[in-house]
């Protein structure tokens, strides 16, 4: 991995990455080594890393650029329709699937390189064969809603269990506390349909509800793309995320309008890292949208904080520079998204193939 030109420190570090090693503000990111997947097809997993951050009481951002685990890794054979093949002799790989656990299928290498297919659990144990069953509805939080046929031919496949809201649990020290009423309990603020939606911890310790919602919310994913903010209402606390650090591209579906954003990788990025630029080359209906008035131009925000005008930042008119709200502060090649803040970005026009390249070289 070539040096971070960004601001960081050192915690622990091993030769995997070529002794670079990644951090950001509140954060520590600890790359500790390559390690086979748990249940190894034909290939192993990248570099493994831990990022620790302190919460404090309040509203916290989150987002969760490491992945839990690979389990199952391997060469595609081909798909069909909303089936995914192997080989015959990797077996059966629903059998290598946890029940109840959201899985997703990140494509690591190919023309489709990183994009993210839901998983079909149930129907995927139901095969008992060596196929993976994807769930490409327009519920599902796969990057693609159809496949053409054998596209994935070769490709390198690699099932990642989701985060959900129970998975948060293991990460926070102290653990969380639960409450039956919404305004007592910790809890989570996503951002849905335009809005933040509160979903809190209840008195069990395990269920999840949504305020004003019916129903057990435990197995929500919070996908990849995304970020939230964690609201702890029971005194600070240390969370601890652990997994395995991305080499490969990300995608992420740009709609026009606000979206929470996260950048898939555990460094601070810029907007130049971004791509995040009028590109002539590009088609206009896709493009980035700089004007001289922050309202009318594209914009990122880092919301888990009061959102004043410093932590708000658009696209001038030149279609190039990044600027901070009321400040003449140039920002553009400024790591200012953050890897682990709850980060919101608006866009004028959507952009279905927007991908972010890896910011490191291994």
């Amino acid at each position: 991995m070539k040096q971070s030109t960004h601001p960081f420190r050192t915690t622990m570090i091993r030769t995997i990455l070529h002794s670079s090693h990644l951090a950001f503000a509140c954060s520590t990111l600890a790359i500790l080594s390559s390690v086979p997947t748990a249940a190894q097809l034909t290939l192993h997993s990248g570099p493994v890393g831990v990022i620790s951050r302190d919460l404090v009481q309040g509203e916290n951002g989150l987002a969760f650029p490491l992945i839990a685990a690979d389990t199952v890794v391997g060469l595609a054979e081909g798909n069909a329709g909303t089936v995914l093949s192997f080989p015959d002799t990797e077996g059966d790989i629903g059998a290598l699937l946890a029940a109840g656990t959201s899985y997703y299928v990140e494509i690591v290498t190919g023309p489709l390189e990183g994009e993210r297919l839901d998983v079909d659990e149930i129907a995927t144990m139901a095969a008992t064969n060596a196929t993976l069953v994807l769930d490409l509805g327009p519920a599902s939080h796969s990057t693609l809603n159809v496949l053409g046929a054998n596209v994935l031919d070769d490709a390198r496949c690699v099932i990642r269990p989701h985060v959900t809201l129970s998975s948060l649990q293991a990460m926070i020290s102290p653990v969380l506390a639960g409450d039956n009423k919404h305004n007592m309990a910790d809890g989570v603020h996503v951002f849905e349909g335009g809005e933040y939606r509160w979903y809190f911890l209840k008195a069990d310790g395990v269920s999840w509800a949504g305020k004003d919602v019916p129903g057990d919310f435990r197995h929500r994913v919070i996908p990849p793309d995304t970020s939230i903010k964690l609201e702890v209402r029971s005194g600070a606390k240390s969370w601890m995320h652990e997994g395995i650090v991305r080499t490969s591209a990300f995608r992420k579906n740009l709609m026009a309008g606000t979206q929470a954003f996260a950048t898939g990788y555990p460094e601070a990025l810029s907007p130049l890292d971004l791509a995040a630029f009028v590109d002539p080359n590009s088609p206009p209906a896709i493009r980035w949208t700089g004007n001289a008035d922050p309202e009318v131009a594209d914009w990122i925000q880092l919301s888990a904080r009061m959102p004043k005008p410093f932590h708000w930042y658009y696209l001038t008119a030149d279609g190039l520079s990044w600027r901070r709200v009321a400040q003449s502060i140039v920002a553009t090649d400024v790591p200012f998204v953050e890897a682990t803040e709850a980060i919101l970005l608006r866009r004028q026009q959507p952009d279905a193939g927007y991908i972010i390249l890896p910011p490191f070289d291994l």
